[in-house]
């Protein structure tokens, strides 16, 4: 699976990962001066709308799990440095001292993505 795509699940499953800023355009100026969308037209007051996103913990990880398993065989083990989340006899090794999805081994993302997509 596409990690963006297990993110996006992840922050539909977990909405508090996402916060959003409104801003207002202004007059003729078509570009937001904060975040830079534009619009084709001379318009006042659209709402342009900034996602920002929150970082990926492990704590947010176990929360989607939890969210959409239908199965409660998956199991978690903690060690020293890492986490281990395990799924029957598959499993992946978060790495505790990089807590963001995007710091972990591709493996580890990979298998979160099936388990969160999988509907376990």
């Amino acid at each position: 699976m596409n990690h963006e795509k297990t993110i996006k699940r992840i922050q539909e499953l977990v909405p508090s990962t996402v916060q959003t800023a409104p801003h207002l355009f202004k007059g003729n100026n078509l570009r937001c001066s904060h975040c830079g969308a534009t619009v084709q037209q001379d318009f006042d007051g659209i709402e342009c709308t900034e996602i920002l996103g929150k970082p990926i913990t492990i704590a947010v990880v176990l929360l989607a799990i939890d969210i959409n398993s239908t199965d409660s065989r998956w199991k978690i083990i903690v060690g020293c440095n890492f986490m281990r989340i395990q799924f029957g006899e598959s499993y992946a090794l978060w790495n505790l001292s990089k807590d963001n999805f995007n710091d972990q081994s591709e493996e580890t993302k990979t298998f979160i993505g099936e388990l969160i997509t999988n509907n376990i």
